[in-house]
């Protein structure tokens, strides 16, 4: 039967990319002994909650799969002066739980240069070692939203430090195909310790 309302349907078209990095978050949920667990669509895009050694940590997520003129740039992620459009301020504005925050933004389009130092893990030994570019790159973000503090307190120095920028597959059907893949090596990895069976899971 044709469905007697699909404004729903058609709502969600821009949202699906979306979807698919939430589905790779929790397949990597099956073999996570720290990800405990994954809230969509509440404060933010994505909300992880990660437990290590009795502390819990929030990770705000923003998923961007628009395709742009350019790469994405600091002007792009402050909002080109539009605090509202500010990719920045919207992530820090979130720092107001007691919990630890960490914060990541996951594209399918690339950084430019002057964005590059945020696709290092956040602590890495690379990471570490580019600790210029992170000054660098908070001190151009400040030149266009001023002295921004987030609830908490965080500075833009800070909320540079606890970002991670992770860059997708470039399109809906790459991601697919990578999440399979990824499904794929974690039941095996459950089979070989016997805690998941998988004998009726069908990859289509």
């Amino acid at each position: 039967m044709t469905p007697l309302d699909i404004s729903g349907r058609h709502a969600r078209k821009g949202f699906t990319y979306q979807d698919h990095v939430a589905v790779g978050l929790c397949i990597t949920m099956l073999n996570s002994s720290t990800l405990k667990e994954i809230w969509l669509e509440t404060h933010d895009d994505i909300m992880l909650f990660w437990e290590d050694k009795g502390q819990t940590t929030v990770e705000f997520v923003q998923v961007k799969a628009i395709n742009q003129l350019s790469r994405w740039s600091v002007s792009s992620i402050c909002g080109s002066g539009n605090m509202s459009d500010s990719i920045v301020k919207k992530l820090m504005d979130q720092d107001r739980c007691t919990e630890a925050t960490l914060f990541r933004i996951v594209s399918s389009y690339d950084v430019n240069q002057e964005l590059s130092v945020l696709k290092m893990a956040i602590k890495s030994t690379e990471r570490n070692a580019a600790a210029t570019k992170e000054v660098e790159l908070s001190d151009e973000i400040k030149k266009k939203l001023g002295d921004l503090k987030s609830p908490n307190g965080k500075t833009i120095a800070e909320w540079v430090k606890l970002c991670w920028w992770d860059k997708k597959a470039d399109n809906e059907q790459d991601l697919v195909s990578s999440n399979k893949i990824a499904l794929e090596v974690a039941l095996n990895s459950d089979r070989k310790s016997t805690r998941l069976n998988s004998s009726h899971l069908v990859i289509s």
